[in-house]
């Protein structure tokens, strides 16, 4: 009887490694170090995310509704909710950006999931949805078929299985959509910056810009022209 059982428990242990090796997962990014210095939000990230993400991410119907212009639209992250329904037959809330909802914890209590997130806390390398849709333009760089995100039905993953899904069946469709990959200085500071937590501007930063410019009259009125 007992050999009987060892045999049993030798098989299913055989079978489940097997069953993990069939499953396809997306391929993990290149690990980053840990120790390198903060990569800054304001200086490092936003200046890539504003050349190589903005052009399709900043407006109130950007693809699975993600706004890159702002951290607050980065740390929002994307939504499977169309803005623009034609069938829809009643009003549906608002998802106005700093209006209709002001922590990321009042997102996600209207559906909205994480970009930057690690999908899986178990590994030393980032692989959150922003990640895996770059590095795959990097694995994937051509440019196949023709491209219309206003038309497309558009496929927003939001878990791991979902995503794995999506870049099986649309290998080329990493991001920037449509774009050349990034260049690889770039792709290496948001890995490092993902890596680190995706954090935003500090205090004293984000205090900066948001606050007029004082001169010696009072405020800047170049600043005034500026908002």
């Amino acid at each position: 009887m007992p050999y009987r059982i060892v045999f049993i428990l030798f098989c299913a242990l055989f079978l489940s490694s097997c069953d993990s090796k069939i499953k396809t997962k997306a391929k993990p990014v290149e690990n980053m170090q840990l120790n390198q210095p903060r990569v800054d939000y304001l200086d490092e990230v936003k200046p890539i995310l504003d050349k190589r993400c903005v052009s399709c991410h900043s407006c109130y119907n950007s693809p699975c509704q993600s706004k890159f212009s702002s951290f607050e639209g980065v740390d929002r992250g994307g939504s499977k909710d169309l803005v623009y329904d034609a069938t829809r037959l009643f009003a549906t809330d608002a998802t106005r950006l700093f209006i209709d909802a002001q922590t990321t914890q009042e997102w996600r209590k209207k559906d909205f999931y994480s970009l930057t997130d690690d999908l899986d806390p178990n590994t030393y390398q980032n692989d959150s949805i922003m990640m895996q849709l770059l590095s795959d333009k990097r694995d994937n760089p051509q440019i196949i078929g023709e491209y219309d995100p206003e038309h497309d039905t558009l496929i927003c993953p939001k878990d791991q299985k979902e995503m794995d899904k999506y870049l099986r069946k649309k290998p080329n469709h990493g991001m920037p959509y449509g774009f050349p990959a990034l260049k690889r200085k770039e792709f290496e500071t948001l890995s490092q910056w993902l890596l680190q937590g995706a954090k935003g501007p500090t205090v004293q930063k984000q205090k900066k810009i948001t606050s007029p410019k004082q001169t010696g009259k009072g405020r800047d009125p170049e600043m005034g022209k500026i908002f």
